[in-house]
């Protein structure tokens, strides 16, 4: 499914993606009829699809009003109306695969909240989710309602991370499992780092892998040793 999706991809229009710093209700009413709201990340950021001339129209409206917009390194109108072409295809395709319930929550970006059995079944809902806005901002908030929850991004980089706390989940509760790309440091040394971070916010580590056969020995403190016979 993700092949036939890179390859439908390539068949479409060339279109791309801007990332604005506005909420959704401000950006509908700047954005005209010919884009698509592709994703919702945080109370001010989203993110608008279409025809690049159309993206170049909105940047240079949102400038004049002192609103600097970003566009997103990509040349796909994803989550928009310029996908349409290819939606069919993709549901074929779907109805010919066995979809099962989830054995983990899963929180849709359809909906924000967690996916049903019926929907994650339902070939219709993976045609949308590839078309329709992505809600990440109300799956962030609807996570959030569980106070102290850990928030892990899987992957390189801080790019979740970041719309995590911007959506107002504290610094301290988000980390990434990987490196980002720039960091000058050794992957075992930041693995152990987030190991030791997941520990301290009451996360279960399951030690053994880690350490194997390995030795440890707790550092003797000053402390310790008034208190040694």
């Amino acid at each position: 499914l993700v092949q036939l999706r890179g390859q439908l991809f390539d068949t479409i229009a060339p279109g791309g993606m801007l990332a604005v710093p506005l909420g959704e209700e401000a950006l509908r009413r700047e954005m005209g009829d010919a884009l698509d709201m592709a994703s919702v990340n945080a109370p001010d950021l989203c993110v608008v699809s279409g025809p690049a001339a159309e993206l170049d129209r909105l940047a240079t409206t949102l400038a004049g009003k002192g609103i600097e917009a970003a566009r997103v390194p990509i040349d796909i109108a994803a989550h928009s109306r310029m996908l349409e072409p290819i939606l069919k295809r993709f549901g074929d395709f779907l109805r010919g695969l066995r979809l099962s319930p989830p054995k983990l929550p899963i929180i849709s970006n359809r909906t924000g909240k967690p996916l049903t059995d019926r929907q994650a079944t339902d070939p219709e809902y993976w045609v949308y989710h590839l078309r329709g806005t992505v809600m990440f901002a109300d799956g962030i908030a609807h996570l959030a309602e569980t106070p102290n929850r850990v928030f892990l991004e899987g992957g390189p980089g801080k790019a979740l991370s970041s719309l995590a706390q911007a959506n107002g989940v504290p610094a301290g509760q988000v980390l990434s499992s990987l490196r980002h790309p720039d960091q000058a440091l050794a992957d075992d040394l930041y693995f152990f780092g987030v190991f030791a971070r997941l520990w301290a916010l009451g996360v279960p580590v399951d030690w053994a892998p880690v350490w194997g056969e390995g030795q440890r020995h707790r550092k003797r403190t000053q402390r310790d040793q008034r208190r040694a016979p």
